[in-house]
């Protein structure tokens, strides 16, 4: 039977073998943090903070931000309404919120960025249009 315990406070764990209760033997093991990849615009397995499950992230996208203000400022500016829709369709311009389906918790949230593409692309709209 192991036991694992984290007595010092150095953040390692010490594995303790309880065999005999006279006799113990200590063993320091090194636990290497668990990398996690950055949530992007896909569902992805997170631990919830929350309700402490396992779970494959809900995801709901909408227009972030500077989406918002680029479609504004081409309707403001005369540029036209086309440049803006488009700009609403570009993945840079989207805010994807990652939550647990069965507590609704933020897990978190992931803007996309902008590409020298995408950006090409509205410039040449706004050109035309």
């Amino acid at each position: 039977h192991l036991e694992y315990s984290n007595c010092s406070g150095n953040g390692r764990l010490q594995k303790r073998g309880l065999c005999n209760k006279t006799r113990q033997k200590t063993e320091e093991v090194t636990m290497e943090p668990k990398a996690v990849k950055p949530l992007l615009n896909l569902p992805d397995t997170r631990d919830c903070p929350r309700c402490q499950m396992q779970v494959l992230t809900k995801v709901k996208s909408s227009l972030s931000i500077s989406g918002l203000a680029y479609f504004i400022c081409c309707c403001l500016f005369v540029v036209g309404i086309v440049p803006g829709l488009v700009a609403c369709c570009l993945p840079g311009f989207k805010m994807h919120r990652h939550t647990c389906p069965h507590c609704r918790t933020l897990i978190e949230c992931y803007q996309g960025k902008l590409g020298w593409l995408e950006i090409l692309v509205l410039v040449l709209i706004s050109l035309v249009f």
